[in-house]
């Protein structure tokens, strides 16, 4: 009884350690933004003003430098929601179509500059999910924005919503770009894993991409289709 008693009390120590180093992450997280937000407010004020082609090459790579970091920030805040412990997520009733809509507007300004076009199939127009709709667009962008680097320019992703096998399935195919026998191995043995630890071996994006699922107690697939593109799948119970 006395061990089990020290072995509780341990535990509650840990999950208040946890919680701690969760805050920690958040306030710095917030704290980072708030600078950020600003410098991006100074560089779209120099953007209607400066004159000069060189110059400005110089504020847009500032302005785009900026941004990254303010879309680290915001993951980053995510995660540590998704690892407090004992946080649970607020679920409601979403519809698929407006998760891939609202995806699609906040990657837009990237694929715009790659230009990458998007192909949309949406096969179940009355789809409603079961979870939180900040999330899910954040997982099913960071996904859009993996499928972006295996796109030439000029060329499109693919985005299905559709209803199989009991499941809600939303599919971001893209061209099989630049993916090696390697990647394709460590893409289909990370989403296959059973592991629920954060995994960044592949990236934050898709680190933050898998616990979403995961906290939505669905899972990401990754699979090559025999003409040899990459198809990730967000398939919800």
């Amino acid at each position: 009884q006395l061990m089990v008693n020290e072995l509780e009390t341990a535990n509650r120590e840990l999950m208040n350690l946890d919680g701690l180093k969760s805050e920690i992450i958040k306030g710095i997280s917030q704290e980072i933004r708030n600078p950020l937000n600003r410098i991006m407010g100074t560089l779209h004020l120099l953007k209607d003003k400066i004159e000069g082609q060189e110059l400005s090459e110089v504020v847009n790579i500032l302005d785009t430098s900026v941004s990254r970091l303010e879309e680290f920030s915001s993951m980053t805040e995510q995660i540590s929601l998704l690892k407090s412990p004992g946080n649970e997520i607020t679920i409601s009733e979403v519809p698929l179509k407006r998760v891939v809509e609202y995806s699609i507007i906040e990657a837009a300004e990237e694929l715009k500059e790659k230009e990458i076009d998007l192909d949309l199939q949406i096969e179940t127009e009355d789809a409603v999910i079961q979870g939180e709709s900040n999330l899910l667009v954040s997982c099913l962008v960071n996904l859009i924005r993996n499928a972006s680097l295996h796109v030439a320019t000029g060329s499109n992703i693919t985005i299905r919503a559709l209803k199989k096998d009991n499941h809600m399935i939303c599919e971001v195919i893209d061209q099989g770009r630049d993916y090696s026998e390697q990647l394709f191995e460590n893409l289909i043995r990370q989403f296959s894993s059973e592991e629920t630890a954060l995994n960044l071996n592949l990236g934050i994006e898709l680190g933050l991409a898998q616990m979403i699922m995961e906290a939505h107690k669905g899972k990401i697939v990754f699979e090559k289709t025999h003409e040899g593109k990459g198809s990730v799948k967000m398939l919800f119970r």
